[in-house]
């Protein structure tokens, strides 16, 4: 009779996590992970796109990595191809001086500087990659983060009981956006002053997209707004962590321009609406919304006053300033296309 019992009661709380799987924070309940043990495969997980924080674009000072029409890398610096590695990749991150991508069967390929492991090869694999100053992050297909390389800030530190959607990294630090919706990030960070380097600072959601600078981090909520943590002076603390603001970005009233994704950089944000267009905006919540540059595009990356955007034809376009007045044309670089018909191929130069 109590294994008839037992056997009800585990009928009723599949039927429930079957039934509310696409509730996601399920997953990081006890509920959710009892449904986990019962069923291995993560069913509660089944909606979940772990690989949607993965970048075909990311540039960091000079260095623009992005992958091509061939789902191969190509990274240029000074407009010139340094790096032509063979994919398929379906991500890649720059880091101070390394690399790394993604293939599309979840192997790691770093190359670069390894002084401190962060371009060590993995035998794990992921379903997205984040590539910091010195460090390097996956995001497994159960969504948990692993990294490696440099931990001096803690930006490498395991999360062993936390589950995560998304994931990036900036120079001393690394973000996740959990599967509540909430952005979590450790590490040196900017806008999180904080006296202790373990600690884990957090801007409640939900958001469905996250992207970080060293200077602010900012979430895409469901209807298009974009919150920004930005922080105060440094000898602001409280309970020992810093105190900081939570700015709106406006990128369009309405229905003008709804937001899919963003990119942040410490002087500009950038976002992309649903028709393509790329639209950025100072860091002073009062800054009007500009269009650098015309046409429709896919993803977008930041760095600096640095606006790099891919084009649905597989060009990929840079402005050295976000502003489209005159003396950000003045800057325009060469465009960088995705399509090249003699081989720059050579070993990485980092």
């Amino acid at each position: 009779m109590k294994a008839k019992t037992l056997l009800l009661y585990v009928s009723i709380l599949s039927f429930y996590g079957l039934t509310f799987q696409a509730e996601l924070s399920r997953a990081e309940s006890p509920f959710g992970k009892l449904i986990n043990y019962l069923y291995p495969e993560k069913k509660v997980y089944r909606d979940v796109d772990f690989s949607s924080s993965n970048r075909p674009l990311d540039t960091y000072g000079e260095r623009t990595c992005y992958i091509d029409s061939n789902s191969d890398v190509k990274c240029t610096e000074h407009e010139a191809v340094i790096d032509d590695i063979k994919g398929p990749f379906i991500s890649v991150g720059v880091g101070l001086k390394h690399a790394c991508a993604l293939y599309q069967t979840g192997k790691v390929h770093c190359w670069g500087d390894n002084a401190a492991r962060q371009s060590e090869q993995q035998t794990d694999s992921f379903a997205a990659l984040a590539v910091g100053g010195k460090h390097t992050c996956g995001l497994t297909h159960g969504g948990k983060i692993k990294c490696w390389g440099d931990n001096f800030f803690q930006q490498s530190q395991d999360r062993p009981t936390k589950f995560y959607r998304e994931i990036t990294a900036g120079i001393w630090h690394t973000c996740g956006l959990t599967l509540s919706g909430d952005i979590e990030c450790w590490g040196y960070r900017t806008e999180f002053y904080t006296d202790s380097m373990t600690d884990v600072n957090t801007i409640h959601g939900p958001f469905i997209k996250m992207a970080t600078s060293e200077k602010q981090t900012c979430g895409l909520k469901a209807d298009g707004k974009v919150i920004c943590a930005v922080g105060r002076n440094s000898a602001q603390m409280q309970d020992g962590k810093g105190i900081f603001d939570l700015i709106e970005r406006r990128f369009g009233h309405g229905d003008k321009h709804r937001i899919v994704s963003i990119a942040v950089a410490d002087c500009h944000i950038c976002a992309l609406s649903s028709e393509g267009k790329l639209l950025c905006t100072g860091n002073h919540e009062n800054n009007e919304v500009a269009e650098p540059m015309e046409g429709r595009f896919t993803n977008i990356a930041l760095d600096g006053p640095r606006t790099c955007a891919m084009e649905y034809n597989g060009e990929m376009r840079c402005l050295d300033s976000w502003h489209p007045r005159s003396e950000a044309e003045d800057h325009l670089s060469h465009p960088y296309h995705g399509h090249f018909d003699h081989d720059h191929s050579r070993s990485p130069s980092y």
